[in-house]
Formats: C-alpha cells, sequence, structure tokens
C-alpha cells in the first residue's frame, strides 16, 4: 500500500511556519499563502484563482474564458510603462476605473505623468475601506475606499486621482445616461473618510459630464489638474482630444471583438454565459471570486458585457419599454438581457452587490424582460466564500441543459402615462398619502380646477406589509409606502378605473422608477385598468400642468410648512396640552379648504399666527434639533416612526427643513443644468430664473406676514446651502445630498442647534454619500449629527432618543 501524507495527530507538535507572496503570472496578482511544515519536503500553498498548479510557472489557460482575458487586456493596454523621471498619478483600481482607464490614462500620461493603478482587490484593500467608509454603502464603494488608503500609503505615489463621473454619452432613446450617486460622489465621501490621513493631501478630483459643451469640460480639468499639477490649458485641451478618442477606440474594440466572436457562435450554436452587472463587479474578481473564470471551468465560453452589440436596433427595447432609465450601467445591462432574450445559446448571469441602489430596480427590468428563459443572479458583499456560489451556479448549469425555452417573447410594458389633463374629471385620481403637505395642496388645488382628487389613506403597518410582500426588498422605503397606498385603493374598491398621481423624475436618484415598478406589480391587477398621472415636481417643468396650478400648490405648501414650524415651535413649551395641535389642524383645514374653493388665504394664516401668539408658553429653551435629509423620510410619520414627536418626548424642540425647499432646489438644478448648455436656452434661463425668484419671494413673503413670530425660523437661501455645501463636494452633485449637506452645516453655524438628524431610507445612495460626509461636518463644527435608516419597521429612533437623553 503506498503511504499517505496524513500526519494524523502528530502535527500537533510540528512546526508551521505561514508566509504570503504575490503570484505575477497574470493580472489577477493572486496572494498565495504558503505553510512550511518543519519535515515536509514540500510547502502547501493554496490561493491560485487561475486554478495552476504550485509547480507550474505559467498561468493556467482556459480558451472559454479567453474575452474576459481579452477584455482586461485591452483595458490594461492604454497605461504607458512607467517612466522614473516623472512624478506618479495613482488611480484606485475600482468603480469607471473598469471602463474609462483608457480616456484617464491616455490624458494623464499625455500629461507628462506616471500612472499607477491600485493592487487587485483582496483581504486587505477590503477590510480597510470597511473600517472608514462611514456609512453603510455597497461593497465596490467600500472598496474604493480602501484602494485609496492603498495609494496613499504607496510612497511611488505623488497624487490620487479620484474622477466623479456623472453621466456618459447620453443615447438618443432614454432621458439620461447617469452614472450611480455613488459613483458620482466617490470623491466627496472618500475625501470625508480619509480627512485624517496623513497623505490626504495628495487626493484630487476632477467632476465630468461628457454631455457638457467642450468649454465646461475643460474648465473642470483646468481647475483640477490645473490647479494640483500645474498644467497649461493647451496642454490639457490637447491631451483631451488624444484620451477621449482612445476611450471611443476602447468602445469600438469591444464591440468588433464581440461582434466577431458572436458571428462564430451562430455557426456552433455553443452556449454560452453572459455575465450582466456593473463592470465594477463583474471585472473586479476580488469582488466576485474570480467565479467568471470558474463559470469558464465548467466549459462554457464567457462573454464581457461590452462584447454584446450596442447600438440603435438594439437599443429600441429601451426606447419602447425603459425610456426613462437613466442610468448608464443599467441601459448596457437591460441592452445585453435582449440580445439574450433573442439569440437561444447565450444565457445570462447577473452579479450585483448588497444595497445596490439601481439594480434594486434593474434587477427587477430584468427578470421581466428575460421570462422563462434560464437566469441567474449572484449577489455579493464583503462577508462571500465561494461554496455557496458554486453550488449555485451548478445547479443553474442543469437548468440551461434541461430547459427547453431558448428565445422568450418581448416584454410588453403597456404602461398608460396620462397628462392630467387627459383625465376624465368625473374619474377619481388618487395621489400618495406623503409627503403631506405637497400631497394635500395638489389635492386642493386639482379639485379646485375640476380634477376629483383624492388623497390615499395613510399609510399604516399592515399597509406597508402589503406593499412590501409585493417588492423583493431592497428598493427604497419611500417606494414601497406609495405602492402600498396604491395596492390598498386596488383591494378596497369595486372601481374598473384607477388614475394614479405619480412625481417623476430623471435621476440620478431612484424615484423615477417608481412608476416602472409599479406597472410591473400592478400588472397583475388584471380585471382593472390603471393609469399612471404625471405629475411633475418642478414648478417650471414643461408638461401638461398649468404654471398658475402648480405655483398655487406651491403657495399652499408654503404656508403648511409654515404652520407647521409655528406647532413645532409651540408645542413643546405649551402650558395646556394639545392646543397647540388644535390649532394647526384647524388652520390647516381652513387652508386646504380656501384653496379648493379659490377664497383668500392671507386672513386665514395672519388669523393662525394670532391663534398661535395667543398660546400660554413654558419660559424655558430645549435643545434645538434639526432635522435634514431625503425629503419623502422626513415628511412621512409613518417612515420617519413619528420622528418629530420622539423628540419632543424626549426634553427637544425640532426644526424640519420644509418640503417646500425640494422644490426650490430642483428648479436651482435646472437652472445651472440650462447655463451649462450650449447654445443658451435665453428664454429658458429667463423664465427659470422668474420661478426661482417666486419660489424664494414667497417663503419671505409670508414670514413678513407673521408679524415677527416665525422671523427665527426662516431657512437660509440656496444660495447659502450652496456656498456651505461646496466646501466638501462639488455644485454638481446632482441629488439631495448637497442641500443635506449644506443645510446641516448652516444648522451649525447659524441656527446653533444642539443635534442634527439625518434621515434616509434604507440603502438609500444620496442619503448614505451624506452620512459619510456629515461626519467630516460633525468634526468641523463639533455638533453631534445622527443618520437613521429607515425601512418601515423596527425601532430606528432609538440612536435619536439616546443622543437627547445625553442632552436634556
Amino acid at each position: 500500500m503506498e503511504r499517505t501524507r496524513f500526519r494524523g495527530f502528530d502535527f500537533i507538535d510540528a512546526e508551521v511556519r505561514l508566509s504570503e507572496e504575490t503570484c505575477k503570472y497574470c493580472t489577477n496578482y493572486c496572494t498565495i499563502s504558503s505553510a512550511a511544515v518543519d519535515d515536509e519536503e514540500k510547502d502547501i500553498s493554496w490561493g491560485y484563482l487561475c486554478g495552476r498548479d504550485p509547480d507550474d510557472k505559467v498561468k493556467k489557460e482556459s480558451k472559454e474564458f479567453q474575452l474576459m482575458e481579452l477584455r482586461d487586456q485591452l483595458l490594461q493596454s492604454y497605461v504607458k510603462p512607467a517612466d522614473k523621471a516623472l512624478e506618479t498619478i495613482g488611480i484606485p483600481a475600482a468603480l469607471t476605473t473598469y471602463t474609462h482607464l483608457p480616456l484617464w490614462a491616455v490624458f494623464i500620461n499625455e500629461l507628462g505623468f506616471n500612472i499607477k493603478l491600485s493592487p487587485p482587490t483582496d483581504s486587505r484593500i477590503s477590510s480597510s475601506g470597511v473600517m472608514i467608509s462611514g456609512a453603510e454603502f455597497c461593497h465596490p464603494a467600500r472598496i474604493s475606499i480602501g484602494h485609496m488608503v492603498n495609494l496613499l500609503d504607496d510612497p511611488s505615489v505623488d497624487f490620487v486621482f479620484m474622477p466623479s463621473h456623472l453621466e456618459t454619452f447620453r443615447i438618443e432613446e432614454v432621458t439620461k445616461s447617469w452614472f450611480c450617486p455613488l459613483v458620482i460622489q466617490n470623491p466627496y465621501y472618500s475625501q470625508a473618510a480619509l480627512f485624517n490621513h496623513p497623505n490626504a493631501h495628495k487626493l484630487f478630483y476632477v467632476s465630468i459630464n461628457f454631455n457638457w459643451p467642450l468649454e465646461n469640460v475643460e474648465k473642470e480639468l483646468s481647475d483640477a489638474f490645473g490647479e494640483k499639477l500645474g498644467v497649461s490649458t493647451s496642454k490639457l485641451v490637447t491631451a483631451w482630444d488624444k484620451a477621449f478618442s482612445a476611450q471611443r477606440q476602447f468602445e469600438q474594440k469591444c464591440q468588433q471583438y464581440g461582434e466577431e466572436f458572436l458571428k462564430e457562435l451562430d455557426r456552433n450554436k455553443r452556449d454560452c454565459i453572459v455575465i450582466i452587472g456593473r463592470p465594477y463587479i463583474v471585472y473586479d474578481y476580488g469582488i466576485n471570486l474570480n467565479l467568471p473564470k470558474r463559470i469558464a471551468e465548467y466549459g462554457y465560453p464567457v462573454i464581457p458585457l461590452e462584447f454584446i452589440p450596442y447600438n440603435k436596433e438594439t437599443r429600441e427595447e429601451l426606447r419602447e419599454a425603459y425610456w426613462n432609465l437613466y442610468w448608464s450601467y443599467g441601459q448596457r445591462m437591460l441592452n445585453a438581457i435582449e440580445y439574450i432574450r433573442r439569440h437561444p445559446n447565450l444565457y445570462p448571469v447577473c452579479f450585483t452587490s448588497f444595497k445596490c441602489g439601481p439594480d434594486s430596480y434593474v434587477l427587477t427590468y430584468i427578470e421581466a424582460s428575460i421570462k422563462d428563459k434560464p437566469l441567474l443572479t449572484l449577489e455579493f458583499d464583503e462577508h462571500n466564500s465561494e461554496g455557496g456560489y458554486i453550488t449555485r451556479l451548478e445547479a443553474f448549469f442543469d437548468t440551461i441543459k434541461n430547459n427547453p425555452v431558448k428565445v422568450c417573447s418581448k416584454f410588453e410594458a403597456n404602461m398608460v402615462i396620462k397628462d392630467i389633463f387627459d383625465v376624465d374629471k368625473n374619474e377619481p385620481i388618487y395621489i400618495p398619502s406623503s409627503p403631506d403637505n405637497m400631497v394635500e395642496a395638489y389635492g386642493a388645488v386639482f379639485r379646485r380646477y375640476g380634477f376629483n382628487a383624492q388623497i390615499c389613506p395613510a399609510v399604516t403597518e399592515e399597509t406597508y406589509n402589503l406593499g412590501r410582500a409585493f417588492t423583493r426588498g431592497s428598493e427604497c422605503s419611500p417606494a414601497v409606502e406609495m405602492v402600498s397606498n396604491f395596492l390598498e385603493v386596488l383591494h378596497n374598491s369595486d372601481k374598473k378605473v384607477f388614475n394614479f398621481a405619480m412625481a417623476d423624475s430623471t435621476g440620478p436618484c431612484r424615484m423615477g422608477q417608481y412608476s416602472y415598478l409599479y406597472n410591473m406589480i400592478l400588472k397583475d391587477f388584471k380585471d382593472k385598468t390603471i393609469n399612471f398621472v404625471n405629475v411633475q415636481i418642478s414648478v417650471n417643468t414643461k408638461d401638461s400642468i398649468n404654471p398658475e396650478i402648480k405655483k398655487l400648490a406651491y403657495r399652499g405648501m408654503v404656508i403648511l410648512d409654515l404652520l407647521k414650524k409655528c406647532l413645532y415651535k409651540t408645542r413643546p413649551y405649551e402650558v395646556e396640552k394639545g392646543c397647540s395641535l388644535k390649532t394647526f389642524s384647524e388652520y390647516k383645514e381652513k387652508v386646504l379648504r380656501a384653496l379648493e374653493h379659490n377664497e383668500p388665504l392671507e386672513p386665514i394664516f395672519i388669523e393662525a399666527i394670532e391663534q398661535f401668539k395667543n398660546i400660554k408658553v413654558l419660559d424655558e429653551r430645549r435643545p434645538l434639533v434639526g432635522i435634514v435629509g431625503e425629503y419623502f423620510v422626513t415628511t412621512s410619520p409613518f417612515i420617519n416612526q413619528n420622528l418629530i414627536e420622539v423628540i419632543e418626548r424626549c426634553g427637544g424642540e425640532a426644526w424640519l427643513v420644509p418640503h417646500a425647499d425640494f422644490t426650490l432646489w430642483y428648479s436651482v438644478k435646472d437652472f445651472q443644468v440650462l447655463h451649462k448648455l450650449k447654445p443658451f436656452n435665453e428664454s429658458g434661463i429667463r423664465r427659470q430664473r422668474s420661478t426661482i425668484e417666486f419660489l424664494q419671494n414667497e417663503e419671505h413673503r409670508w414670514i413678513e406676514l407673521s408679524d415677527g413670530f416665525l422671523t427665527d425660523r426662516a431657512e437660509p437661501t440656496m444660495k447659502e446651502i450652496y456656498m456651505e455645501a461646496m466646501k466638501y463636494m462639488h455644485e454638481d452633485v446632482p441629488n439631495e445630498t448637497l442641500p443635506t449637506v449644506g443645510r446641516a452645516v448652516l444648522f451649525a453655524k447659524r441656527d446653533k442647534a444642539n443635534l442634527i438628524v439625518n434621515c434616509k431610507p434604507f440603502s438609500c445612495m444620496p442619503g448614505n454619500a451624506s452620512e459619510a460626509i456629515l461626519h467630516k461636518v460633525k468634526d468641523d463644527y463639533d455638533i453631534p449629527i445622527v443618520s437613521v435608516n429607515y425601512e418601515g419597521t423596527g425601532d430606528a429612533n432609538k440612536s435619536v432618543v439616546t443622543m437627547l437623553l445625553n442632552l436634556t
């Protein structure tokens, strides 16, 4: 019998020496762990992602993996060899580097600098990013910070570059082509996390929208590279032109190689796997545990996402079904799914990350589009091990072999979006129950103009759970609350036609996807006709709603917001409990009635102020708590679990940023965009400036009518908010992180708040970015700030209670 190497119990006494080294036979750069045992001839080693044996001195090749390797090599080919005489700029091997390395590598090389990429993701990079990220981001966002730490720690790196990509090259089939908010804001929350690093001064960023006119791009490049590195504008322009061409060349080569392979596939009819997902998950083998290589080892050729045709013909499905899918990576994913749907030998495996905001919607669209064809989705985070994934892959491969469905029928969205004036005035228009001031003001004004507008009943735990049952569980809580409203109406009515009012947006946060999601959910009610009524947030948006309707509704919102300020200013100190709420409720109804019946509003408001002034209050001051964050959550008592009442019960006074400010901020963002477009839209700029003046003056006018009672509760101007926020981020940040951070700073500086609460839905991308940046604000102004995740369940406010009890 041949003797084995099994040692038995005597191994306990053996001396074992552990060591690590990096394998450099390929771009995996695997960390190889070795164990040397005292009397063993050969070391024991592990960690070979390519599958090579320890004695092999070359990488193990796999024909099925060749396309992935080709794509990796093509990406890396744009980085020139280092010149020791030049300074070195480090680029994190994370996020958009996996798609836009050609652009930045050529650009930086042309400026006369070396490029150094951080090494591939490993456990150390992952752990360092997770440890200091400052918020519960998705795994790729946390890892990106770990890559920056690696570069900052590297003495050969002189600068570390963090690009903020807003939008990629827009295609005509969709409204926008945003990157996700966490990609856009990566430099800002990373700088906040790395502020105390001794080499933090090496960090610099640029904010780029690839759809801006060239002169805007040149200005951003000059502000970043010119200021930090002393590069002339003419050199920047020349380098950018070459870099832009390199990026286009990379994308065209990917398409060319894909076309050649797919033609061959049509001939040999071999089953292949297309990896669907964000490039920083699909091509980061440290995140995905090298599963693309494992798939190839099972005999399936693996096709990169960018090798799937992406042109006007293939994108027609986007135009028809997802014209407002405004995330660029999501567009590529749905485009690939449509191609796979029509080709019998292609099968999708989706890679995603826990807490990926866009994928919480895009994956639902993928499932609807692919229908009966086999589909596998694998979710990654920092707690992964390979075993469970392999089991699921093997089951998926069995499904491919046994499933007869090769081609799916086309997904038909059949979504009806109506303008309000196309709705029969005898039919009800159901408006969601939150945010209360906005929806109630709009409801009253719609009724004034003859529409049968009805506010949905307030959400309860029972109805919210109904909404959760119809969603996948990773959507934001406002989406669940709103669909809960609609489901309750459908379940409790025998009507056949339903018109649901929907505020829309074009990203980059998830709100603009609600109507697509709801359409898929409500399609199950086959005996009912469901229409969505488009109600835009921006007062100046061109749609069917008369601007005067919007302005009147905004006026109603402002008045109701100010009455709430009266309530929150008075109730904590009232001698007779309940009289403040009674006064608020009485005058709220009077305001809504006046809006509906075209009655004067000023006398009602002035009378309300007098009533609040006459309420007897205690002569004391409580800790002031400023409330910022996602506007829907801050104004939904169900989602925020009655936060303001919790604050008051614990001895505090609440100051809530009004919902009307959200409308103002949207209008300011629209104004910014108009200023960057060429040629200038002079009439549009004038119209938008007039709108902003109206919005800003409206609150000031009504505060003046309060005869001094609300002077100390006036909101800062949006310009003041921007000026403070821009100390922490670029002005082009297109979501509410900017007003959240700017207003938090002013709560600390101007309003002398004692505590700030940042409210955010579960996995909210702008909310998580705000949380991370607010850690820096907390240190800068020495003020306690607590960020709260609201999921609609649990006791989310316990951290607020703890903070307040320590203050009072």
